[in-house]
């Protein structure tokens, strides 16, 4: 009999094979393959289980190998493997199965307590047995969350095992007991609950002001990356909890990519597009994660793929941990190197950023441009305004799509913003893009942009092609927001309206 065993310490969950092995020399228990200490530690945990199950441990010297053995295995969840493959050694008469693949943890009383990584055992068993799935032994908690997992995959329309066969087990004993088979039915099981995020926002959120409310629109049609400035007092805060609302699905791969990460930091499920809060206290290192021997630790960046990216107080960010989000943003990946190696993970998401325009938390002179501004003070002096804007290089404002100041003191008074009005019409628009563009348009290739008109006249001043392409990715968001059939010339100057100018310029005059 073949068992196996789940490989969760590299950045794709891989298969671990249990090999078993006796001699009759002087009774001992060895695990070979690179073991981490807590499945050293699993010896005496298996030794004790099989004596308070009233089992026979072996009386011989028993190696046990888990391969492959060029990579380091941690975890508790192969003690029910290793348990596994000693009793189908010691007890040929029982009618074994050719292949079988167990995952749990062992008490010393013989108990098997669960130990999670469900969405990682479906990847392994899709990528490592496609026509024919082992015979599964599991916890029953274990069970309900793979049912919960498979349903969700087959309503999504994503691939899921075939063939699979599970027993549930409670006790070592167990192993040995007729205990009946689950074959999985997914037509059976009753369809997954959909809910919105936004039946939590429904009577809390405050209206926004029309130009905040523009800017939601704009960048939520687009899936663009926001950058929010002004004092106190002016919405900020409010404008996030609407994205948070509003945001919509991911894509199932997205999703399912997320449930996988959030499983290496012992997340509990969750379907709903994520969103991560972030600090001005944060670290490069937890904004990228880990890359150890033993596998991939994911940072914020990771865990909000598919979501939302919130970075409050962004101007008050480390110069490093700022830096760090270039590629991201650009690529929607992380790389990382080190000495064991270079990994590549998905990072596609949406950031929306917000901060002061001066050290003091007022309105600099140079932004007050409505009778209502002209009520916010700033002590500050023009070089520390200088010096406080220019913590944002321009390589990062390069990859920023919106950039919206927010200086109107009575914005919440303005307008009445109602939730089911701004989805409709954000999916709507979004519809179209699809439609007309084939992808939303923060995602439309240079080539795409480039078919079309180019503006000239009004993008002759601006260097940069990242630049440029961010322009016209916002214009045809706006297009697709106003149902126009061709992109126009007011669609373009209003998308290059929401860049941030160079700091220089403020002082121009």
């Amino acid at each position: 009999m073949r068992v196996f065993s789940l490989l969760t310490d590299t950045i794709q969950n891989g298969v671990v094979e249990v090999e078993f092995h006796s001699r009759f020399q002087i009774p001992s228990f060895q695990i070979l393959g690179l073991p981490a200490p807590e499945i050293q530690e699993a010896k005496e945990r298996i030794m004790a289980a099989f004596q308070s199950s009233n089992l026979e441990f072996p009386k011989k010297r028993v190696i046990i190998n888990l391969s492959p053995a060029s990579i380091k295995k941690g975890g508790t969840g192969h003690d029910l493997s290793i348990a596994l493959k000693i009793l189908s050694e010691t007890h040929e008469e029982h009618a074994w199965e050719e292949q079988a693949c167990a995952w749990g943890e062992l008490s010393l009383e013989g108990d098997i307590k669960p130990v999670g990584r469900m969405a990682g055992l479906i990847e392994m068993l899709l990528r490592k047995f496609e026509t024919h799935s082992p015979l599964l032994f599991l916890h029953s908690t274990d069970y309900a969350s793979l049912l919960i997992l498979l349903k969700w995959r087959d309503q999504m329309g994503l691939p899921h095992p075939k063939n699979l066969r599970i027993k549930t087990v409670e006790r070592l004993g167990d192993l040995l007991a007729p205990v009946p088979e689950h074959p999985i039915a997914l037509s059976d099981l009753a369809l997954l609950p959909r809910t919105r995020r936004e039946n939590q926002y429904e009577s809390k959120l405050l209206s926004l002001s029309p130009g905040a409310e523009r800017i939601l629109k704009i960048s939520l049609v687009g899936k663009h990356h926001v950058l929010l400035l002004g004092p106190k007092g002016t919405g900020k805060s409010e404008s996030i909890r609407w994205y948070e609302a509003l945001l919509p699905d991911s894509e199932p791969t997205q999703s399912w990519q997320r449930i996988l990460m959030g499983e290496r930091r012992g997340f509990p499920l969750d379907f709903s597009p994520p969103v991560r809060r972030v600090h001005a206290s944060i670290k490069p290192s937890h904004l990228l994660g880990s890359f150890k021997e033993r596998g991939y630790q994911p940072g914020e960046l990771a865990l909000a793929h598919g979501g939302l990216f919130i970075a409050d107080e962004f101007m008050e960010w480390p110069r490093d941990s700022k830096e760090c989000l270039r590629e991201p943003l650009q690529s929607k990946k992380i790389f990382l190197t080190r000495i064991f190696g270079q990994i590549e993970c998905p990072s596609d998401f949406q950031m929306v950023a917000t901060g002061n325009l001066c050290p003091c938390g007022g309105l600099p002179p140079m932004f007050r441009t409505t009778p209502q501004s002209q009520k916010f003070k700033c002590s500050c002096k023009p070089p520390q305004i200088v010096h406080y804007l220019s913590k944002l290089s321009g390589p990062m404002l390069d990859r920023i799509d919106l950039t919206f100041v927010m200086h109107d003191p009575k914005s919440n008074t303005h307008s009445s913003s109602s939730l089911t009005r701004l989805r409709a019409e954000i999916e709507k628009a979004r519809v179209f893009s699809m439609k007309h563009f084939g992808a939303l348009p923060s995602e439309l290739t240079p080539a795409c942009l480039d078919q079309g008109p180019t503006f000239e006249k009004l993008l002759t001043e601006i260097m940069s092609l990242r630049t440029r392409h961010k322009i016209l990715r916002v214009a045809r968001s706006i297009q697709a927001l106003e149902q126009s059939e061709t992109l126009k010339e007011e669609h373009v100057f209003e998308a290059k309206c929401y860049r941030m100018p160079e700091i220089g310029e403020y002082y121009a005059s």
